[in-house]
């Protein structure tokens, strides 16, 4: 048996009825019956929907037959099904370029660096057609420069080279560019067409002409393009009756296609068809509309008009869209400006109200209201620093409780404690403010001064008795300090004043959970929300259903309140769908909600989480760097989103964020510690003695000051140096992460006995921590330990019977223990939990091909390689089993590619005697 320690996957109901329709549909498609493999692919997809092979296939068909919407839409569900990006975007990026939309076709294509050598070339070649169209010349030319590094000859590149060069007016290269093109693939109908569109420039109408023709009888179904440039060109000829029978070719293809409807109605118009011209029009408008129009700031004075309001009626958005539309036509409109960024105040959307204010502080430099909005903007920013000098500009002018109680926040924020507090002290003895004394409460609470806390909270129940919200806060004065009864009473006091007092009754069910009472808490957010659907209830109740161990429940509640307009929620749904490993949604879901809260920075670094979790560092690296711009000056955030890009292989961007977090807080512990770790991705040894240092000498004897040191020691392979910190960071703070770091210096020492002895013991103290349990059911798997193993995965799953991670790494012990059978039962629980997962899918067919069922065993491991190709055991497997039922020539193919790229894997016994009965 090929050991292979990963996960696995369950069986489909009709999975072996999927896989004979696949293999009808595959020889239909060979033989050319393009309609017949339609409907053979999806009897198979019916039967089994989660197929990527069927869905690849038939996305083949719907191009070959020249049906291109289709074609994507069936990319995507392949996509969405779990393909690998390198399986997809090439073909999918083609798609999105032939319907005339080459930003998309750049997206489809990021990330291709570990692509295959082939693929690599394929998607190059379409970036550079992408930026063609775009007019983006340089770009355009460097693709195309980087893809002919790799291969020079490649027809592939020549295609989408030549319409740049006959852009910039390279004509004679572009001529010999096409000959060469079909020198070396006469049979190729694209480059003819390209051919014929060369020659047409050049003045050659009847060698145009002649090109057109070759390629639309060497692929007459799908040459739209041919079809559209020779109908162009017959109608220059003045050959009309030739032109329309080629048009109504091209509407019988492409009904929707934008170009087909524009050329129709160009024609029709020629021919003096009025009617005919409007219909096709208002046709190609119908597509065209499907765009959001861009002219809003047409009717300038209306449009302020209209937006004042919608602003006074609280329709933000409708009242920024029309904003914008004036701002595109006149970005110096003042009254614009100027509501714009009350606006965004009011919505607490600082980032875009910063450039609006700068902009606005440009022509009225001394006016101390936008001085008081800068400061505003640079406090919900995190920008402290900037926050106090505005602030301290606009007080001498401007002295009112808002602007002191800002300063007063502002200094709290970048350390000025004692200024800060003096000043928010100042506002409260002479207003009583609310928010003066919640952020003084926060302060003293913080500090340890509860009596201080509770007095600023006793002096607002004194001044302010029937105020519910000056209740709500002594009760949350009081919940802090651990006075649940206290809190309580606040609360219902509050409630007793006004019953339906949102934060009040949020507060108590808040309170019911702590004390255990889920039910309480339950009923009582359920009543809320019957009663409005506010989305921070939705999200209380969310996060109570996960306390409660109900994830899909809390999943639910979280999108119901994003949709109700709330992005934290988004995030957290983010976050819940990867806890429930389902990455594809994940993906999807933040990509969705990024688009709705495009300012919301949690909601970037959910969608960069998700977006790594998915392998897709590029894309990841674009979330982060807009996080970045957007975090501006908040250390906290700068330092997650720093975090973020170390997983996201980007320690230059880590570095930019650790920088920027403390110039808002030069002592901030987290960002020091950050430093540490970019200095180690960075492989400069003496950069992170000396971040290292830094750190030590200012928090000696903090936890996150040892686990730098102990990531320095990993870093340089001194494991026993690494133990020994991470023992003294354990002893600061026993975490259960710092935990599952030592148990991990352990194994990788090559020692998972160590590892395991020491999770036992923890486990003596803490038996409930299930993180812990299972890695020591991983570290007895790593050290031979089966029987072991298998009991602490089995007590594992006692806790988590959904977990199919768990459920795949028991398959595996079991398999290592020879019983097949209770393998196969448990890689079919794993895959009944997440059927898109290719580790999962991978166990089950390999189980059944110990099994002796390796037929059965085939569907699984097919969709286990289109779906994790770079995955060299995966294809291991699948060689095994094409052997096994004798398709020898697919097992080669499987086999040496597995052997060219990792060579090392031949040296396993079985794959050596597979690799000698396979003759390679």
């Amino acid at each position: 048996m090929l050991a292979i320690g990963l996960l696995a996957a369950p069986a489909h109901a009709g999975v072996a009825e999927a896989a004979r329709f696949y293999e009808d549909a595959a020889k239909r498609f060979e033989r050319g019956e393009l309609d017949g493999a339609i409907v053979q692919l999806k009897n198979s997809i019916q039967q089994n929907k989660h197929q990527v092979a069927a869905h690849l296939l038939l996305a083949k068909v719907y191009v070959e037959k020249g049906d291109i919407r289709a074609a994507q839409a069936t990319y995507l569900e392949a996509l969405n099904q779990g393909a690998d990006r390198s399986e997809v975007a090439v073909p999918l990026g083609r798609t999105y370029l032939e319907l005339d939309q080459p930003a998309q076709a750049i997206e489809a294509v990021s990330g291709i660096g570990g692509f295959p050598r082939d693929t690599q070339v394929q998607a190059l070649a379409l970036r550079g057609a992408a930026y063609t169209s775009l007019n983006n010349q340089r770009m355009a030319a460097q693709a195309f420069d980087e893809a002919r590094t790799i291969d020079p000859n490649a027809v592939v590149v020549m295609l989408e080279e030549v319409p740049l060069l006959l852009r910039t007016g390279q004509l004679v290269r572009a001529r010999d560019v096409a000959a060469k093109a079909v020198a070396l693939e006469p049979g190729n109908a694209q480059v003819w067409t390209m051919d014929a569109v060369v020659l047409r420039e050049a003045g050659d109408a009847k060698g145009s002409l002649a090109a057109f023709d070759k390629a639309i009888a060497l692929s007459p179904a799908r040459r739209i393009d041919a079809r559209l440039g020779r109908t162009a060109l017959l109608l220059d000829l003045g050959r009309t009756a030739d032109a329309q029978q080629d048009l109504a070719e091209l509407v019988k293809a492409a009904p929707k296609d934008l170009r087909v409807l524009t050329l129709k109605a160009t024609t029709a118009r020629m021919r003096g068809d009025n009617a005919a011209a409007k219909a096709a029009f208002t046709e190609a408008a119908a597509v065209i509309d499907t765009i959001p129009p861009t002219w809003l700031a047409s009717h300038e004075k209306f449009a302020m008009m209209a937006a004042v309001v919608h602003e006074g009626l609280g329709d933000r958005q409708k009242a920024l869209t029309l904003l914008d539309g004036i701002l595109a036509k006149d970005p110096n409109h003042d009254a614009a400006r100027s509501l714009q960024a009350s606006i965004y105040l009011e919505m607490g959307d600082y980032a875009s109200a910063r450039p609006v204010i700068e902009s606005l502080r440009r022509s009225f430099a001394d006016d101390p209201q936008l001085l008081y909005q800068q400061g505003e903007v640079n406090l919900g920013l995190g920008r402290y620093a900037q926050a106090v000098t505005a602030l301290e500009a606009a007080l001498p002018r401007l002295d009112t409780p808002q602007v002191r109680r800002a300063l007063g926040m502002a200094q709290l924020k970048l350390g000025l404690a004692d200024q800060g507090r003096a000043n928010l002290e100042k506002v409260f003895a002479g207003t009583h403010d609310p928010e003066a004394g919640r952020a003084l409460a926060t302060d003293y609470l913080q500090r340890g001064q509860a009596k201080r806390a509770l007095a600023i909270g006793d002096t607002l129940v004194k001044q302010f008795p029937d105020r519910t919200w000056v209740l709500d806060l002594m009760g949350e004065i009081k919940g802090t300090t651990g006075d649940r009864k206290g809190a309580r009473q606040a609360f219902m006091q509050a409630l007793a004043i006004e019953p339906t007092f949102g934060p009040a009754l949020l507060n108590l069910a808040r309170l019911d959970a702590a004390e255990g009472n889920i039910d309480a808490a339950r009923r009582r957010l359920q009543d809320m929300t019957v009663k409005g659907n506010e989305p921070l209830v939705i999200y209380e109740l969310a996060l109570l259903e996960q306390r409660a161990g109900r994830p899909e429940e809390a999943l639910k509640q979280f999108r119901r309140a994003a949709d109700a307009g709330d992005p934290h929620s988004a995030a957290a749904a983010i976050a819940q769908l990867l806890a429930l490993r389902r990455t594809d949604d994940a993906v999807a879901t933040a990509s969705q909600y990024s688009q709705k809260f495009p300012k919301d920075v949690p909601l970037h670094l959910a969608l960069a989480q998700a977006q790594i979790a998915k392998g897709n560092l590029d894309a990841a690296r674009a979330e982060l760097k807009n996080a970045t711009l957007i975090a501006d000056y908040d250390a906290d955030l700068q330092v997650r989103i720093g975090r973020l890009q170390l997983y996201a292989n980007n320690p230059s961007g880590a570095a930019y964020n650790v920088q920027k977090a403390l110039q808002a807080r030069p002592n901030d512990l987290q960002a020091l510690a950050l430093n540490v770790a970019v200095a180690l991705v960075g492989n400069d040894a003496g950069e992170a003695d000396k971040a290292y240092q830094v750190l030590h000498d200012r928090y000696p004897h903090r936890a996150e000051t040892e686990l730098a040191g102990a990531g320095i020691a990993m870093a340089r392979r001194k494991y026993p140096e690494a133990v020994a910190a991470y023992t003294r960071a354990l002893a600061i703070d026993a975490t259960t992460d710092t935990a599952l770091l030592l148990g991990h210096a352990h194994v990788v020492s090559g020692n998972p006995t160590a590892a395991a002895r020491f999770y036992q013991d923890w486990l003596r103290k803490r038996p409930a921590d299930q993180a812990v349990l299972r890695a020591l059911a991983e570290a007895q798997f790593q050290a031979g330990q089966l029987a072991d193993a298998k009991r602490s995965y089995l007590a594992a799953l006692a806790v988590e019977p959904g977990s199919g991670r768990l459920q795949n790494n028991l398959a595996n012990v079991l398999l290592a223990l020879g019983e097949h059978a209770a393998a196969k039962s448990a890689a079919e629980a794993a895959l009944k939990i997440d059927s898109n997962e290719p580790a999962y899918m991978d166990t089950l067919g390999w189980a059944l091909v110990e099994m002796g069922q390796a037929q059965g065993g085939l569907p699984y491991l097919r969709e286990a390689r289109l779906r994790s190709p770079e995955n060299p055991e995966i294809r291991v497997h699948l060689a095994f089993a094409l052997s096994k039922v004798g398709n020898r020539e697919e097992a080669r193919q499987e086999l040496g590619a597995v052997l060219k790229t990792t060579p090392q894997i031949g040296s396993v016994p079985a794959v050596a005697r597979l690799k000698g009965e396979l003759g390679l």
